[in-house]
């Protein structure tokens, strides 16, 4: 029985590639002749970003204080279009968690396009760059732009540049299903199954028609055969069970990577050490501020922004503080509310101006108060009511 299921799901792997195949050679907008791929070695690159860092074989880097590093390639006068697919290899998984692709084109590349990447690339990574609609013209220089944690480090052993070709269509989109996403906002919420919505095939949608293949070719056999009772609903179950527990395999890969990065990132770290690992660190670090500010503990502060994620965050982070909190409300209670002592919390993006010269801080339907700035960043400021 299993034997059966697979020899008719490699036979359905076959005819769905064959298909693959043909289906690229007709839409094809390329000339027959496939341009040659591109590759640079560590001899051709340079760190423009970061700490270089002497390694054999690699064009090593360590990410600045801000956490970048970028390593550069010159080319001459590279049709882009003729070679859409960005292959890079690492020595090890690079510490990084996203990275900008940029590029030159024009005469003494004199305009400059980007492609941003929100992944965590293994030892090999794949991109389908003529996703990118600049991804066009004669190319002058090639940069990668890695971001991640000050002092992460990258080894980079090569840059290619692909022609379109089955092979490379579907090492792209196998890559596409494989390739590690650091936790966002979504994750608990969603799993897509590939990088970005309607660029490469879903993996439900391809594992559907494999197994719609793979039972239709057993169920040919047993016809051919004139044998209808040697069909068994068994063999159709165990196709379905394979191509089941194979979709389900590429999510479980990325989960386990997930879980590497969870341990690598929080394990053995104090609370306030893994609040500042977090995504929004950043908050953290302003309600901080805040608390230090503030030394009264009965003060009431209220929390004013347009962005409901940052407001639930900040009032988060300001508890125990008697903290006050509107969702959705976009913008403070009514003046007749504030006293004298009371502290407002203004994090970016905030309907509210402040007047340095009058002091005046005027929010909601031209409603204003007199208020003290007490500190300011780019995340947000702090006002006491006066």
């Amino acid at each position: 029985m299993l034997r059966k299921a697979l020899i008719c799901l490699a036979i359905a792997i076959a005819l769905l590639l064959s298909g693959y195949a043909v289906l690229g050679q007709i839409s094809a907008e390329a000339p027959a002749a496939a341009a040659a791929a591109k590759t640079w070695t560590n001899r051709d690159m340079d760190v423009a970003v970061g700490l270089p860092v002497n390694a054999r074989g690699v064009a090593a880097v360590q990410l600045d204080q801000s956490g970048r590093g970028v390593v550069e390639v010159t080319t001459r006068d590279l049709a882009l279009a003729d070679l859409p697919y960005l292959q890079m290899r690492f020595r090890g998984r690079p510490e990084v968690l996203a990275m900008i692709i940029g590029w030159r084109t024009g005469a003494g590349g004199r305009t400059m396009r980007n492609h941003r990447v929100g992944l965590s690339p293994g030892r090999e990574l794949w991109l389908d760059m003529g996703e990118n609609r600049h991804w066009q013209g004669h190319a002058t220089s090639l940069a990668v732009v890695f971001l991640g944690p000050p002092g992460g480090r990258v080894d980079l052993e090569t840059i290619s540049l692909r022609p379109r070709t089955t092979a490379s269509s579907l090492r792209v989109q196998l890559d596409d299903w494989l390739t590690f996403v650091p936790w966002s906002h979504r994750s608990i919420n969603a799993y897509i199954g590939v990088l970005a919505p309607g660029k490469t095939a879903y993996p439900v949608v391809v594992l559907t028609l494999l197994f719609t293949i793979a039972s239709m070719v057993y169920l040919a056999s047993t016809h051919l055969r004139r044998n209808q009772s040697g069909f068994r609903w068994s063999v159709v179950g165990v196709i379905f069970t394979l191509c089941w527990i194979a979709l389900d395999s590429f999510w479980q890969y990325r989960l386990m990577q997930q879980v590497n990065l969870t341990a690598e990132t929080f394990a053995g770290k104090t609370r306030e050490e893994k609040l500042l690992a977090t995504i929004d660190d950043y908050v953290f670090r302003f309600t901080q501020q805040v608390h230090q500010a503030i030394r009264a503990k009965d003060a009431r502060v209220f929390i004013n922004t347009t962005d409901d994620y940052l407001g639930m965050r900040g009032a988060y982070y300001l508890y125990p503080m008697n903290v006050f909190w509107e969702r959705h409300a976009r913008t403070l209670p009514d003046s007749k509310y504030f006293k004298r002592g009371d502290y407002i919390v203004l994090l970016n993006p905030a309907l509210a101006s402040l007047n340095s010269e009058t002091g005046e801080l005027t929010y909601g339907s031209g409603q204003k108060l007199k208020v003290q700035p007490i500190s300011s960043t780019n995340v947000g400021a702090l006002l006491e009511v006066i």
